[in-house]
């Protein structure tokens, strides 16, 4: 298996598409990127470049083998949903046409797991692919790592406050590359990263706080705005409580349409209801309230400490 940090050295690197790519994981910013990847890899003109849902088989066989008009490059098919396809003898064939095969899911397809493993078998149609190519959102080091290796011209406390900044998120991160092109590999100071990034810090320190853990928490002190992480943590508990009043009512109505959330926010909070019941919220409601009177004012020194260590 490789990881996406990993695809992007091999692409800068030039090296040559495999013939077969199994591309999965949560981020769809990766994964198409990847895919884009795959087509400047490969060389292939447009002509000899399709996409394909495996739905009408005879469309599918036919896209998939079809002869190249420049038979030095081959053919570079992209098929999508490939979780769906159920017969893969079509491997077995001989063919100089390149496949990557793209997935929506956050792990390879496996077999149903047996007593004694962990998790199940890789399918055995994987074994086939020449490489398993995750897509999902990188750690903060990966993610440093990243910058660092797609943005010459930044030093290494630039790159900690661009993965501060965007709260490592992938788009974001994505877009301030693209941007980045403009200088060329010239050398940029702070003040031209917070021009070109927003500041999603405070919304990582509520995440990570109300989410994560303390310690990982607590390392964010001194990178974000006091008075916005502050906002940000009270924002959380204000969607929390629109989501545990949503629940509580007896409705054919969903979720999203209750709180007007989509199912992504909806996913990553609905679970943590239980966890920050009324009582609990409204003790870090009022906690909040002490804090923010304090940084308001412009005392800020141990405001971010004490709601952390009170938590």
């Amino acid at each position: 298996m490789g990881s996406f940090f990993q695809w992007k050295k091999t692409v800068l690197e030039g090296r040559s598409l495999p013939k077969t790519v199994w591309v999965y994981g949560d981020s769809d910013v990766f994964r198409e990127e990847a895919i884009a990847d795959a087509r400047e890899l490969s060389k292939v003109s447009e002509m000899d470049y399709s996409i394909v849902l495996p739905y009408n088989k005879d469309v599918f066989y036919s896209t998939m083998f079809r002869q190249a008009f420049n038979p030095d490059t081959g053919r570079l098919v992209v098929i999508r949903e490939a979780d769906r396809i159920s017969d893969w003898d079509f491997l077995n064939l001989p063919t100089d046409n390149l496949f990557v095969f793209v997935s929506e899911m956050s792990d390879v397809p496996r077999l149903k797991r047996v007593e004694g493993e962990k998790e199940g078998q890789k399918k055995p149609f994987l074994s086939k692919m020449k490489l398993l190519l995750k897509c999902s959102k990188m750690s903060e080091s990966m993610t440093q790592d990243y910058v660092s290796l797609m943005a010459k011209g930044i030093s290494k406390a630039g790159v900690e406050r661009v993965v501060t900044r965007s709260a490592a998120d992938p788009k974001t991160i994505r877009d301030f590359l693209e941007k980045m092109k403009v200088f060329e590999g010239s050398s940029i100071s702070n003040a031209v990263i917070d021009l070109l990034l927003p500041d999603l810090a405070p919304q990582w320190f509520a995440d990570s706080l109300l989410f994560e853990s303390k310690a990982k928490t607590a390392k964010m002190i001194g990178q974000v705005s006091v008075v916005d992480a502050l906002a940000q943590v009270a924002q959380k508990l204000e969607l929390l409580s629109d989501i545990a009043e949503a629940q509580s009512k007896r409705t054919d109505k969903s979720l999203s349409e209750l709180t007007g959330l989509s199912y992504y926010v909806l996913s990553k909070l609905s679970p943590e209801t239980a966890k920050y019941d009324f009582s609990r919220r409204a003790k870090i409601l009022s906690l909040l309230s002490v804090l923010e009177a304090f940084a308001v004012v412009g005392v800020e020194d141990g405001v971010l400490e004490s709601l952390i260590a009170l938590w």
